[in-house]
């Protein structure tokens, strides 16, 4: 296990020795300065995450199926004819989301999780080291310090957050939605409306916390 965790973690390159430049002031321009490098990391993680949703979303569409056909034909005729999709979900339930989920973790745990923000840490202390004596002498080597630790914390957070977590529920959605309307386009009405108060929910209340 330590080979194939070394393996991951060796993937990114924590300390790279190109000159750092000056990130750019937007925020969306200083998380994506820090990930380029490590977009394909980021898109196969993203990736997975769609993977894992549209699985288990499959999976609660047939169990609803299911229900159905059982009552449907009986149990003389439902082992027969279900046999094959009973072995084909059950794949997907014991080895693809399994090892989905390991692949995930290597990714998300060993590659990204730690060289990220070292490497994050590692571009701003190149680049502040090449600041003028006044840049110093008006700062407290502390705050500095903490500055660049927390920015590192803050950065893959954001960055992660968005590439697993918002393309997870975004895809987990967008397969809810399906899965109703295969039944009735009206039952995906309600989650429409519904995403729609949301968003403009916190369109109106996120900026105010600021």
């Amino acid at each position: 296990m330590n080979k194939l965790f070394s393996r991951f973690e060796a993937q990114i390159d924590a300390y790279p020795a190109a000159l750092p430049t000056q990130p750019p002031t937007t925020l969306s321009g200083f998380c994506l300065h820090f990930a380029r490098p490590l977009l394909p990391w980021l898109f196969a993680m993203s990736g997975l995450s769609v993977m894992f949703a549209i699985i288990e979303i499959i999976l609660i569409g047939y169990l609803g199926r299911l229900v159905n056909r059982m009552s449907e034909l009986g149990p003389e005729r439902f082992m027969a004819e279900e046999l094959g999709r009973l072995m084909g979900m059950a794949g997907l339930q014991l080895i693809a989301l399994p090892i989905i989920s390991v692949i995930g973790a290597l990714v998300m745990y060993q590659a990204i999780m730690g060289n990220f923000p070292q490497r994050i840490r590692w571009q701003a202390h190149r680049w502040i080291l090449g600041q003028s004596m006044g840049y110093f002498q008006d700062e407290f080597a502390g705050r500095i310090a903490t500055r660049l630790m927390q920015t590192a914390i803050s950065v893959r957070e954001v960055v992660m957050k968005l590439m697993d977590v918002a393309v997870y529920i975004s895809a987990y959605f967008i397969g809810t939605l399906w899965l109703a309307a295969t039944q009735d386009a009206r039952l995906a009405l309600p989650f429409l409306l519904w995403s729609f108060a949301y968003g403009a929910l916190l369109w109106v209340i996120v900026p105010r916390l600021g």
